[in-house]
């Protein structure tokens, strides 16, 4: 499996559904995943709406503030550039840190998705129990737009993708598409333990997709994709994807992370509630 060092594209989708509204892809992926969550955190999840589409991807105004930018709206996490960027990548198989030396203080060297996300997540634990709620929501957007990533091939695979034409064509494919209505199918809540299995089996689950030059692949052998979206065994083409490969792409993995995103929703919100019980 090839290592390669990458410059983060946002992939961007409109939704759309009863209401009508227009998000970008990773924003858009959170507001579906409300409609699965419990009433009781989908009722305080509403209350915080602005701050946790912030986090999740570019809202409004104010994507300068997302997890894709270099801006921290409160100015608690690093956001050195290009660093927070390569972090937004994890191999399910061979799950090695990105070596990398930046500005920040103190350099963060050992860098992937998980320990991003794991990094961020401290911060929504720490303000949500210090009842400083927008700022958990805030940074749990960011923690969402992380896991959402994981659900796009070639953030599994690794595979090159810093800027058009030289992008992903599955994350480019996705500037141009708006949700359909089956994509809200078969959406489930995916429930693990511990905070890291959402990510690592997201990343397993996409790894069986495949990006641009790598095709999909799959350990437990029970199936994966080339690039003309047909079940392969075989590995190593060497084009970019076409429409049906992206349609179908598309067709399966949106549906896995709103699942998932929904899913951790509901771990945090189950973890933030035990740890109150304990403190009480």
């Amino acid at each position: 499996m090839k290592k390669t060092f990458i410059i983060l594209i946002v992939f961007a989708a409109n939704l759309y559904s009863d209401d009508k509204f227009s998000l970008k892809a990773h924003s858009a992926i959170v507001k579906a995943s409300m409609n699965y969550i419990n009433p009781e955190l989908k009722m305080e999840v509403n209350k915080y709406i602005d701050f946790i589409l912030t986090g999740a991807g570019e809202y409004k105004s104010n994507s300068q503030y997302s997890e894709d930018s270099t801006k921290d709206l409160f100015d608690e996490i690093y956001t050195c550039k290009p660093i927070s960027s390569i972090e937004h990548f994890y191999d399910p198989y061979y799950p090695n840190y990105i070596p990398f030396w930046n500005k920040c203080k103190p350099p963060y060297i050992k860098s992937n998705a998980i320990n991003r996300a794991k990094y961020i997540y401290d911060f929504v634990i720490k303000y949500y129990l210090k009842n400083e709620k927008y700022k958990a929501y805030y940074y749990l957007g960011r923690v969402l737009h992380i896991l959402a990533d994981l659900s796009v091939p070639a953030h599994a695979h690794y595979t090159l993708h810093p800027f058009w034409p030289f992008d992903d064509r599955y994350e480019r494919f996705h500037k141009e598409l708006m949700l359909k209505g089956e994509y809200f199918n078969n959406i489930e809540i995916i429930s693990y333990e511990k905070f890291e299995d959402y990510f690592i089996n997201i990343a397993k689950e996409t790894y069986r997709y495949p990006s641009d030059y790598e095709d999909g692949y799959s350990a437990d052998g029970k199936y994966y994709y080339n690039n003309r979206g047909k079940v392969d065994s075989n590995d190593g083409f060497n084009s970019t994807l076409d429409n049906e490969s992206c349609n179908l792409i598309s067709e399966r993995l949106i549906p896995l992370s709103i699942s998932y995103t929904t899913g951790l929703l509901e771990f945090f919100h189950k973890d933030v509630m035990r740890r109150i019980n304990e403190k009480n």
